[in-house]
């Protein structure tokens, strides 16, 4: 996003942080001990000059804060002696081995440009349109990153569509018939976009260490958690689009995703390790 809108959007930022921490402070007061009035809680009244011989007493040093003190210096020093480990990056096939004919259903290698390359920071992808006879294209799109320790992560299509220009009309979960990822039933996010007299109905999961995802805030508690227990951080956005001509019904281009869908996903298993 740029201009105006982003300006918006970074001001609307501020102003909710402002009063969630204004917010956290008044309940902070409120199960405090001694409890001071609003004034006193959110605003601090500086000295003036001290009178000739007066002392500075410091408060004593509380229960609590000298037990987290003590907490942030043994996590600190835990931290230190713990050894360095190396994260695993697991063996997979280049999606430039990606087959183009899936039944029949026959592919036409994209690319994206440098400057959006630069912005996703992704180690692996593949885009194509694959058309079929007497019907709408599908657009196959999957960004792979080996690592998403240090900054470079998968863009969620929820933020990256607005901010190409499209309108989000509609946006539900939908379960694939037929198509089994790591032993689970294959469900996808669903959006219906708009750009002026033009649609398109898009599939997006995020399939990453043998999870489907389609939650964006779960996706980061599984990165954290698998960073951990795992040591792998590694995972891939897959997204499915096709156009929705004005005059044609939407179950049909629903229809074409899952046909799609179901030959196209078993295929990515050697290109998205589990």
């Amino acid at each position: 996003a740029e201009g105006i809108l982003h300006d918006f959007e970074g001001w609307v930022v501020f102003m909710v942080s402002l009063s969630v921490l204004f917010s956290e402070m008044w309940m902070l007061n409120k199960i405090g001990s001694p409890r001071k009035s609003f004034s006193d809680a959110f605003f601090i009244e500086l000295p003036g000059t001290l009178a000739p011989g007066a002392q500075i007493k410091l408060p004593a040093l509380s229960a609590p804060y000298a037990a987290a003190l003590i907490l942030v210096v043994c996590t600190a020093v835990l931290v230190s002696v713990l050894p360095n480990r190396e994260e695993l990056i697991p063996d997979r096939q280049a999606f430039a081995d990606y087959p183009t004919s899936l039944g029949e259903w026959q592919g036409r290698i994209g690319s994206l440009d440098a400057v959006t390359l630069a912005a996703l920071q992704l180690d692996d992808y593949i885009m194509a349109d694959f058309y079929r006879p007497d019907t709408q294209p599908v657009n196959l799109y999957a960004a792979y990153y080996a690592s998403q320790r240090k900054g470079a992560s998968v863009h969620s299509p929820r933020t990256c569509i607005p901010g190409g220009g499209w309108e989000i009309s509609s946006l539900s979960q939908h379960t694939v018939a037929g198509v089994v990822i790591n032993g689970q039933p294959l469900r996808v996010n669903r959006v219906e976009i708009r750009k002026g007299a033009y649609r398109q109905l898009v599939y997006y999961w995020f399939q990453q260490r043998g999870r489907v995802i389609t939650n964006e805030y779960l996706l980061k508690w599984y990165l954290f958690q698998d960073s951990i227990t795992l040591r792998r951080t590694d995972g891939s956005l897959v997204r499915l689009t096709t156009p929705v001509p004005e005059g044609t019904d939407i179950v049909e281009a629903e229809s074409r995703l899952d046909d799609f869908a179901r030959l196209s996903i078993g295929q990515l298993e050697a290109y998205i390790p589990n």
